[in-house]
């Protein structure tokens, strides 16, 4: 078997094997020192371990934290949040992010708030990184205002106990055909949400009041660099089309974007 001081020999043969040959060719024996120099610093850096490089870093995830609010979304409200005509706003951010397996949806098209805050339990909010409700408390507008203020507060009460983050929408003045809606107790009830809101620690108000106010001015809304008419925006004058829905789902995360967290344990 050859000891490392043979190999090592036999290596440096054949690297000095072409200095040898020239040397043959001019004067014998003159090139002693030289090469011997060369072969002491070859075999010094095959002896010097490689310097280590610097792993790269891997570049930040821009979506990191709101991918980590919507990691398991409730959503709530009436038709425009149970996916009524196309996908709800709620389900759009959570598709965009990667955790739609996870989102939870309690809505049903025409159900007021008062029907449905009933039915959410402490396990709701305390599972949920987000509730989102846009169009939670419309229809309270137009039926049972006691119920649907009650409701209002009864909402904000578990968000606070479970320090639940939420986006919840006001109620927008639209009255469309059949559906009705924008009743007598608008005011009051969007009075309530946005008082309700900036109360609570990590809630985001999405305020759908003046985002269609607006559109109804102006004859419709300018996204991603061209004008939509309310017809496109909504359709039956009620419920957003494609467009309109991905343009909600893009303000909510901009808003959540701009809220403190609320400390979710």
């Amino acid at each position: 078997m050859n000891r490392p001081g043979d190999l090592r020999a036999w290596a440096a043969a054949l690297l000095l094997a072409p200095a040898f040959a020239r040397a043959q060719a001019t004067t014998p024996l003159a090139w002693d020192a030289d090469v011997f120099a060369a072969m002491r610093g070859r075999l010094a850096e095959s002896d010097t371990p490689p310097t280590p490089t610097s792993r790269p870093t891997a570049p930040e995830d821009p979506d990191a934290r709101a991918r980590a609010l919507f990691a398991r979304t409730l959503v709530v409200g009436a038709s425009v949040s149970s996916d009524f005509r196309t996908a709800s706003p709620g389900r759009r951010v959570a598709r965009r992010l990667g955790t739609e397996g996870s989102l939870v949806e309690k809505a049903r098209a025409g159900a007021s708030g008062a029907s449905i805050v009933p039915t959410l339990t402490d396990d709701d909010f305390a599972t949920a990184t987000v509730v989102i409700g846009v169009d939670l408390f419309y229809w309270d507008s137009r039926r049972d205002c006691a119920g649907g203020l009650a409701a209002v507060d009864a909402f904000f009460k578990l968000a606070a106990v479970h320090r639940t983050p939420v986006v919840i929408g006001n109620v927008p003045a639209l009255r469309a055909g059949p559906f009705g809606g924008g009743g007598a107790c608008r005011d009051p009830l969007n009075a309530r949400i946005a008082a309700a809101c900036a109360a609570a620690p990590g809630c985001a108000l999405l305020d759908l009041d003046k985002l269609w106010s607006q559109a109804a001015a102006a004859g419709g809304l300018k996204i991603d660099g061209r004008r939509y008419t309310s017809a496109e925006l909504l359709p039956d004058g009620l419920h957003p089309s494609d467009v309109a829905s991905e343009s909600i789902a893009e303000r909510i995360v901009a808003l959540v974007d701009e809220t403190p967290d609320p400390a979710k344990r």
